[in-house]
């Protein structure tokens, strides 16, 4: 089967509900040999007509070899694409120069500076959240313009604006995460709560506030997530939420990191604890990061 015969394939499959994940695997992998002898010219053809499909396999494969031929030729069509009037082209080109040349350090992040930022302002929210995570991977255009969209009505775009400042350490983006971290939206407000606890060094009152806001969360990964951040900020208000996750039912490693981070005489029977009635199955996941938690402890 010729590459676009294996799209035919799998967007056939998709539209009659064919649910084979066997056939679907073997023919990505048939795909991804096939794309690899390629040019670019035609793995840029076959981009545009595989956005139909399920999870949009068949058009990150085609992606991801574009991502590792980090030429001239490659921007040239993306700058290229990123003018047309196929909204598809626009984000392609986005989703392109957000990792082309990874594997050599983003050698076109600063040539893709103005492609990005002028498709930080497209009609289209696909076309904006593909922009935004080319900010993040890339590490480029203003912060200002990137945190101008933490209001926005679509939770996608809010989504796309914390990993795009991933990393940021100024009061724009800090301020922006923090906003976010409140996100009605679970995804927008778990990864931003994320990248302040556990990404972000940066200590301030208003973060570790922040933080503490979250701790009143039913889901426990965002939980987690603000008991390490503030554990390692040595807030001590961390203490009593933290006795409590550790004496309660185990929900996953980040009370384990938090003690950790924290080390306080109250802590240590508490974990030794939690290791005598954790499962087989938990104990050999976590059971390393357990002991030297204990052993870290007074």
């Amino acid at each position: 089967m010729s590459p676009q015969e294996i799209l035919n394939e799998l967007t056939a499959m998709e539209r009659n509900n064919i649910l084979d994940e066997d056939k679907v695997r073997n023919l990505l992998a048939t795909l991804n040999g096939q794309l690899a002898e390629l040019p670019v010219i035609e793995i840029f053809s076959l981009v545009h007509n595989s956005r139909n499909i399920e999870e949009d396999e068949a058009y990150w494969a085609c992606i991801r070899h574009l991502h590792v031929r980090p030429n001239l030729e490659v921007f040239e069509l993306c700058r290229t694409w990123a003018n047309d009037d196929s909204f598809d082209k626009r984000q392609a080109a986005a989703d392109v120069l957000s990792q082309l040349g990874y594997a050599k350090k983003y050698p076109y992040a600063s040539k893709s500076i103005p492609i990005i930022s002028k498709l930080l302002d497209d009609s289209v929210v696909e076309v904006i959240c593909s922009a935004l995570y080319a900010c993040g991977h890339l590490k480029i255009c203003e912060t200002s313009i990137i945190a101008r969209f933490t209001n926005h009505a679509d939770n996608s775009i809010r989504h796309a604006v914390v990993r795009a400042l991933s990393s940021r350490t100024d009061p724009i983006s800090l301020t922006a995460l923090i906003t976010l971290s409140r996100d009605s939206d679970y995804d927008v407000r778990n990864w931003a709560t994320f990248e302040l606890g556990t990404i972000s060094e940066v200590n301030t009152q208003e973060i570790r506030d922040a933080l503490l806001e979250r701790l009143s969360e039913d889901d426990h990964e965002i939980r987690g997530e603000a008991l390490i951040g503030l554990a390692k900020r040595a807030d001590l208000r961390v203490l009593q939420p933290l006795i409590k996750e550790l004496s309660g039912e185990f929900h996953g490693a980040w009370c384990i990191e938090a003690a950790h981070e924290i080390k306080n005489t109250e802590l240590k029977p508490l974990l030794v604890s939690l290791k005598n009635r954790l499962s087989f199955e938990d104990l050999n996941a976590f059971g390393n990061e357990l002991d030297e938690a204990i052993a870290a402890n007074p």
